[in-house]
């Protein structure tokens, strides 16, 4: 029976320290896009909010939300 791995897998059975935390930035990578895209679609119910007028709270959010995306976008290079 061969085992399946990975097309990034090492051949050795030692454990990549690399591999390991990207798997896991990219598993908080994903929790991230599914909590973003979950916020994009509840941002609605700001609409019939009735203190929305003196609401600072989602506006800060999405300060802070882009502050982090423009940072990892400036550390990967991604800006074009």
């Amino acid at each position: 029976m061969s085992e399946t791995r990975a097309p990034y897998a090492t051949s050795t059975s030692t454990v990549c320290p690399v591999i390991v935390n990207a798997e896991a930035a990219l598993k908080a990578a994903h929790h991230l896009k599914s909590a973003v895209r979950r916020l994009k679609f509840t941002l609605h119910l700001c609409h019939s909010c009735p203190v929305a007028s003196e609401c600072g709270a989602i506006s800060e959010i999405n300060r802070q939300i882009e502050l982090a995306i423009t940072e990892v976008t400036q550390e990967w290079g991604l800006n074009a």
